[in-house]
């Protein structure tokens, strides 16, 4: 490492010597016709570069929050129930999450997780655009694979005052 600091550095001295010194027959001499070059051009008003046609970055689709959510999270009832059902041949099990609350501000949301951290829970910070309302923070806890587990989760955040909102993550 050494040897190549010092090998790259002696390079680049030689280089700004040369373009300093004028001389055209020293290495990095050429470094100051570009440079001259350069600085007439930017005086006499020439454009740095050559005009490019702009190029439109191609279309991306756009998404409403409210379509595209229920095609991937489903709110589920307060009397869900405790069964588990057994998936379908050829599909995923069933991914619940327990979403705690969602805040337009980042540091509301961050006070939440550290106090849900500190009750034992292992919460995580969602950033979401809303067509209309803007960028949002949803607290989260899960993925949870078994309503039981998340059902119990919930009474432990209903006793520190927070009323959950169980959703169901759609399996294929």
């Amino acid at each position: 490492m050494l040897i190549i600091g010092l090998v790259s550095g002696a390079i680049l001295t030689a280089l700004y010597m040369g373009a300093q010194s004028g001389g055209s027959t020293r290495m990095g001499s050429g470094l100051k016709a570009l440079y001259e070059k350069h600085r007439n051009r930017v005086a006499i008003g020439e454009p740095k570069t050559p005009s490019v046609p702009a190029q439109r970055p191609p279309p991306t689709a756009k998404f409403d929050f409210y379509t595209v959510l229920p095609e991937i999270e489903r709110v589920m009832p307060d009397d869900f129930k405790d069964v588990e059902v057994a998936p379908k041949r050829g599909t995923k099990p069933a991914v619940y999450i327990l979403q705690a609350a969602s805040y337009a501000s980042y540091v509301d949301a961050d006070r939440l997780t550290a106090k849900l951290a500190l009750s034992g829970f292992e919460p995580k910070v969602q950033k979401v655009e809303i067509e209309g309302k803007g960028v949002w923070y949803r607290v989260r806890l899960g993925p949870y694979t078994s309503k039981r587990k998340m059902k119990n989760d919930r009474q432990r955040l209903a006793k520190l005052g927070i009323r959950s909102l169980p959703l169901r993550l759609s399996g294929e």
